[in-house]
């Protein structure tokens, strides 16, 4: 068995928001403040189109209406896609839910280590792939 990019669907990758292309520091302060850009998440979504995905999901609480203040999804979503294109970030979808996709970047997978795989696809290229033994 091979897993990799070679699906039946675009190659996706779901970047997460907060903490990821948005500095977080652990304290929610509301759907209102957001932190600044992080330094390495335009040019990690720039590099990731390089390598040929062709679909970036982003996926936040942010835009769930339940976890801030019962405020309509768009509005929430639509606050969200005003902080990407004031830093010049472009993201295909911006969603509540981790979508299905070959790659996944969030911080809660552990900062330290998230920060040197991203450092690693910025410098290096292509995320790694898994391979089983007689695939």
């Amino acid at each position: 068995m091979r897993v990799s990019g070679e699906t039946n669907y675009p190659r996706t990758v779901a970047v997460d928001f907060d903490g990821v292309l948005c500095e977080y520091d652990e304290v929610w302060r509301g759907p209102d403040h957001f932190g600044e850009p992080t330094s390495w998440g335009r040019p990690l979504l720039d590099r990731l189109r390089e390598l040929g995905y062709q679909r970036i999901v982003l996926f936040t609480c942010r835009v769930i209406p339940k976890w801030n203040d019962g405020r309509p999804a768009e509005q929430l979503r639509a606050a969200v896609q005003r902080w990407l294109d004031d830093h010049g970030m472009a993201v295909d979808e911006i969603t509540g839910e981790k979508p299905l996709a070959q790659l996944y970047i969030d911080d809660r997978a552990g900062l330290p280590q998230v920060r040197n795989h991203l450092t690693w696809i910025l410098s290096r290229g292509e995320p790694f792939t898994v391979e089983q033994e007689g695939a």
